[in-house]
């Protein structure tokens, strides 16, 4: 199984090609440079590297949100052109699960900026086994945000609470989260993908729950 993981939810945008849970390569895109709206060219560059061909591919790896609006819909729209182009599935994943602790914690949220005075959440926890899972995202304010150890991708945000971190980008989870989805339930198709947009706590529920489960 090739997977190529597609992640432009955040500031920085993650690229990466697996081959059975074996990272072939990898890169981070930062938004700040003029680079971050080629993603086909590097996405071109990983493959060439690998000496690997597109239409190898057998399923991509799409982050739906919650995050950037604009930065999300690049990528999930990229995703869908190559899903379109090459005829194979996508497997959708939460920027909220996409990320790690420094330091290993039995429970510890994450956190994204909404940009609206609120904040993407969601829960990681080993209680319940010792393999790192995630609630759904929730969108949360300030005060609402559990008194828990916090991290996150963004570094504006690490004075902004307490007992906040740097959270790291887990490419080796997401490609073993991807393959498990699409190994039990398979993928879905470029039409079927949507963008995950939190509003408020009402509408808050993941889409594709049932591909994302």
């Amino acid at each position: 199984m090739l997977s190529l993981i597609i992640d432009t939810s955040c500031d920085d945008y993650f690229l990466a090609i697996f081959h059975e849970n074996t990272l072939l390569v990898q890169k981070k895109i930062s938004t700040k440079t003029r680079q971050s709206h080629l993603i086909m060219t590097h996405i071109q560059s990983l493959f060439n590297e690998c000496s690997l061909a597109l239409n190898a591919l057998t399923t991509i790896g799409v982050c739906v949100g919650p995050g950037s609006f604009t930065g999300t819909r690049i990528g999930v729209m990229v995703a869908k052109t190559l899903s379109f182009a090459l005829h194979i599935p996508l497997v959708p994943f939460h920027s909220t699960e996409a990320y790690k602790p420094m330091k290993k914690t039995s429970q510890f949220g994450l956190i994204i900026d909404a940009k609206t005075d609120s904040y993407y959440f969601g829960l990681g926890s080993t209680l319940l086994s010792k393999d790192l899972s995630f609630d759904p995202p929730v969108l949360l304010k300030k005060e609402e945000v559990p008194s828990l150890p916090l991290i996150t991708p963004q570094p504006h945000l690490i004075d902004c609470f307490d007992k906040m971190t740097p959270a790291l980008y887990d490419a080796p989870r997401i490609a073993a989260l991807v393959e498990k989805r699409f190994k039990i339930q398979g993928g879905l198709f470029h039409d079927k993908i949507q963008v995950l947009y939190l509003k408020n706590p009402a509408n808050s529920k993941p889409v594709q729950e049932s591909v994302l489960g």
